[in-house]
């Protein structure tokens, strides 16, 4: 209102409205822009919304708007939240993982806030350190939540770690370990057997001596135990990898008895009293000792083992040509033959393959050797040497290997021949018996020969070889032996002769001892070197 006047009449004070639309205060918070109207201050009223659905908006005339802010009206559904307003903000939704258990140890319990409680399963908190479970695993979220474990197949191992567990302990199958503790059997029915706790080692203590007991084997018989812990019997009739002390005792009919055990024929091998596997003897036989051929008959057995056969039983020979007689001899370990390989015309037989059986046990083996029959060979030739014309020598090969025999070369002889001049005989053999030597030297007495070196036999002074000459030694029945030529050569000439002549500090031979073609220019070479009694050196 404006201020008003005063009527003197009356005293009475007008009271006059403002002007509409002036400017006022009513006074109260709760209204904006007022003004007056009709003498009446008032405004329009506050707009106390603020958007937040969890407050309640009200107005205070004398604070203005006021907004209390209601958890009730803040609800998200998820149980593990906390629901609350905030009169700022709004609603307010806190996640707290200690709500969420559901009550199984090896999960991990939170809260999401966008879906509620998550239980994560943790494997690594269900390992029980059992080899045999082969799987531990973590399950949440079913009836059966919680650890669960896979048993471990048989074939996985598994130990309580004591000593006397075997290696070969292993999982049952249902999750627990099958233990096998060593028994320490020996397989030795006359010990007492036992694992010491304390260190695994195996003891095998005997039983009392005489105590009965079973070896096993079927060709035993009265077995007992002895004071060393050993199951003995009599042994009667045992077959082959059987207990033996002596051949009777075995049915195969021999008894190993570096091994103790039986065994059985495989086979047989015929090799000379040298070792040769192939005999080599004289191509002329008088009826002496040169006729005697030692074999050694040796035999493989079932376990590999070899023995020299002593015994004559079951032992028989043939052979293809001449008259042989098998003996067997105990003295000399080998199977021995004598041999006479001249026939009833005196000529030389072919040369036999002689087979060998022996039955042992009732196993038959056989084998066989091949004997080669050939002459003396001359091996180098020494032509009017150095010393003088008559300084000539020649060296006999004698290539037969029957070591332990005597050969005896009586009635042999050494000729010459240049062509024209005929033969002529430069040496025969009187008694002469020849046992381990390889190489017999004849000659000329004024022969030049190496210190220590010296003939076997001579022709005294006579000179007897040329140039373009030939030699030839020849048995008692005047048998061809052996023959070599130079130069031109002779009447004796293997093929075809040497071509050269030998100088006088030269000799004719052989270029590997004892090795015979029949062809002289193949066998034989000029040597500077000459070597009596030893080894040829061709240069």
């Amino acid at each position: 209102h404006d201020v008003g006047t005063c009527a003197p009449a009356t005293g009475a004070c007008s009271n006059p409205n403002k002007t509409n639309g002036t400017s006022c205060n009513d006074n109260s918070a709760c209204t904006l822009t007022d003004v007056c109207t009709s003498g009446t201050c008032s405004g329009t009223a506050a707009n106390c919304n603020d958007a937040i659905a969890c407050t309640t908006d009200a107005c205070s005339p004398a604070t203005g708007c006021t907004h209390t802010a209601v958890n009730s009206a803040c609800n998200d559904g998820i149980a593990c939240t906390t629901d609350t307003c905030n009169a700022a903000t709004g609603c307010v939704f806190t996640a707290v993982n200690s709500a969420c258990n559901d009550n199984t140890t090896c999960t991990t319990d939170t809260c999401s806030g966008a879906t509620g409680c998550v239980f994560t399963g943790n494997d690594a908190l269900c390992n029980d350190g059992n080899v045999c479970t082969a799987t531990d695993t973590c399950v949440s979220g079913s009836s059966a939540s919680g650890c669960q474990h896979t048993n471990a197949l048989s074939s996985v191992s598994c130990t309580d770690g004591l000593p006397c567990t075997l290696a070969t302990s292993h999982c049952s199958g249902t999750g627990s370990c099958t233990i096998l503790s060593n028994s320490c059997d020996d397989a030795n029915p006359c010990t007492a057997d036992a694992c010491t706790a304390a260190t695994g080692a195996c003891t095998h203590t005997a039983v009392a001596t005489g105590t009965t007991c079973d070896d096993g084997i079927a060709c035993t018989t009265a077995t007992t135990c002895n004071a060393a812990g050993k199951c003995l019997g009599t042994n009667t009739n045992c077959g082959q990898g059987q207990p033996c002390t002596a051949d009777a005792q075995c049915s195969t009919g021999k008894c190993n008895t570096t091994t103790a055990l039986c065994v059985t024929l495989s086979s047989i091998a015929i090799s000379t009293a040298s070792g040769s596997a192939a005999p080599i003897i004289p191509l002329y036989s008088t009826g002496n000792t040169i006729n005697t051929l030692q074999l050694i008959a040796t035999a493989t057995w079932s376990d590999a083992s070899t023995s020299v056969v002593t015994t004559s039983a079951g032992w028989t020979a043939s052979t293809g040509a001449g008259t042989y007689l098998t003996i067997n001899n105990t003295t000399t370990k080998g199977l021995v033959t004598a041999v006479s390989y001249t026939n009833a015309t005196g000529t030389n037989a072919t040369a036999p393959t002689i087979t060998a059986s022996l039955t042992v046990g009732g196993v038959t083996q056989s084998g066989t050797t091949t004997v080669t029959i050939t002459g003396l060979k001359i091996n180098e030739v020494r032509v009017a040497g150095t010393g003088s014309t008559s300084d000539e020598w020649i060296e006999l090969y004698v290539p037969w290997n029957q070591t332990a025999v005597t050969y005896n070369i009586t009635g042999y002889f050494v000729r010459h021949n240049s062509g024209g001049g005929g033969n002529v005989t430069m040496i025969t053999f009187g008694n002469f018996p020849i046992t381990t030597q390889k190489f017999l030297l004849v000659g000329s007495s004024n022969a030049v020969l190496a210190t220590g070196v010296t003939l076997d036999a001579n022709w005294g002074v006579t000179n007897n070889l040329n140039t373009n000459d030939s030699v030839a030694v020849r048995d008692p029945a005047n048998t061809y032996q052996d023959e070599v030529g130079w130069g031109t050569g002779g009447g004796y000439v293997e093929g075809t002769a040497v071509a050269t002549n030998p100088t006088t500090s030269q000799t004719v031979a052989r270029k590997v001892d004892g090795a015979d073609t029949n062809a002289n220019s193949t066998d034989f070479a000029i040597t500077n070197t000459p070597t009596a009694k030893v080894a040829n050196v061709i240069n």
